[in-house]
């Protein structure tokens, strides 16, 4: 991993305004990428593991969460034979006084009054991200890893709040798991979660009327999902 700061040219990174930023490189001696690769590795869900191996989502939740913070990221590849790879997050550099500290304003408070929810995710790194932030907004937090723990955790404890993906192992989507539970416990609030896109995942999910937050997001993104949430009826 490298630290520096580095002086930007106007067209030299996608996205990024000329200027003075500070970038951390994390770097590896594997094999590099091929350009074919190179070119789609912060796409949402690709990989280039074998079917049932894993999905995606790394460093795509890295692209979002940087962009979504005012980041940009960039990666690089030597060839194949030669090895070597790094992903760079730059951000800009701010002069930081005790006056510009204390005129920064103060987050705004969660309108969120605490509560029980059950966190349905496949993925140990989404889910891992999603529960740390769900707990600093102060919420009881228990996580189901697929559509069949998820009724089973319903059928042992109370929730007021569901959070699922909608694409899981084990035959039951997201959206199997939302009716079910809404019939059973219809004060329960649901909501969706999903980094797919495409028309089959847009048609399905348009005949639903639980809110959808797209991966990947942000904590202020998934704050206000829960805001929602608690302000309507359940669905």
């Amino acid at each position: 991993m490298q630290t520096r700061e580095v002086q930007v040219a106007a067209g030299q990174v996608a996205e990024l305004a000329p200027g003075r930023y500070v970038c951390v490189a994390v770097i590896d001696n594997g094999e590099g990428m091929s350009p074919d690769i190179l070119d789609r590795v912060f796409e949402p869900f690709f990989t280039t593991k074998g079917v049932g191996k894993g999905t995606g989502l790394g460093l795509s939740q890295v692209y979002g969460f940087a962009r979504q913070s005012g980041r940009r990221g960039r990666r690089s590849s030597r060839r194949r034979d030669r090895g070597r790879k790094s992903v760079c997050i730059c951000r800009p550099c701010r002069a930081t006084t005790p006056q510009s500290k204390a005129r920064r304003s103060r987050p705004t408070p969660s309108r969120i009054e605490g509560g029980r929810l059950l966190l349905v995710e496949d993925d140990p790194g989404v889910a891992a991200v999603a529960l740390e932030i769900l707990e600093e907004l102060g919420l009881d937090v228990d996580l189901a890893e697929n559509g069949q723990d998820a009724l089973r955790a319903l059928d042992q404890a109370a929730f007021d709040m569901m959070l699922t993906d909608v694409v899981m192992p084990g035959g039951m989507s997201g959206v199997d798991l939302a009716r079910v539970a809404a019939r059973s416990w219809p004060e329960m609030r649901i909501a969706l979660v999903s980094g797919y896109v495409g028309d089959d995942v847009d048609e399905v999910l348009a005949d639903t009327p639980w809110p959808l937050l797209r991966k990947p997001y942000s904590s202020d993104q998934l704050r206000g999902l829960l805001e929602q949430l608690t302000a309507a009826p359940a669905a």
